[in-house]
């Protein structure tokens, strides 16, 4: 009987353990108009049971396996930071996510697709001890169009010149008189 109860907790705490979580599927909306936003849903195969919380941001990983082709042999797994999402919908065994950020390669090995996949790695963030779960629930995010964009990058633009100091002519403006 304890040999069944000590193995009964042991399987239920390697699930939990080997944090094996991936994106299984990936839906997205079809816009009508260049008004309407783009949803882009990842689903993942973790939820509240293992830890997930709306709001919260967890890292998603590549794994790319290398082939050493001079010394013939597989010298190791790469895995790769893609990017965050931010869960959005949560149930005890699936976590809805969509895109938080996606990383600049600028400091990481490309990727073939530097995009969330079927079959990425997702990774529960955890900050240093003593901190509190990393969580997005306080960002108002929220999905825009590319006409509500282009207004934005317009009225920036706008505002940064207006905040910029005319700079004075190297030469002084002389008014001619005019003629009759």
């Amino acid at each position: 009987m304890k040999s069944l109860l000590f193995l009964l907790i042991f399987l239920t705490s390697v699930r939990g353990w080997s944090q094996n979580f991936t994106i299984f599927e990936v839906k997205k909306n079809l816009p009508l108009n260049d008004s309407e936003p783009v949803y882009r849903d990842f689903y993942i195969n973790a939820g509240l049971q293992e830890g997930f919380k709306k709001g919260m941001l967890v890292e998603v990983r590549r794994r790319s396996v290398l082939y050493d082709s001079y010394q013939n042999k597989n010298p190791e797994t790469l895995v790769v930071p893609v990017g965050l999402l931010k869960l959005i919908h949560v149930q005890p065994e699936v976590s809805v996510g969509r895109v938080y950020k996606i990383y600049k390669r600028k400091d990481l090995p490309v990727l073939d697709y530097n995009f969330f996949l079927v079959g990425d790695q997702v990774v529960l963030k955890k900050g240093p001890k003593g901190s509190r779960k990393k969580s997005a629930s306080h960002f108002s995010r929220k999905p825009i169009s590319n006409l509500q964009m282009k207004k934005a990058i317009a009225l920036k633009e706008k505002k940064r010149s207006l905040k910029e100091p005319l700079q004075a002519t190297q030469e002084p403006v002389v008014e001619t008189p005019r003629i009759q």
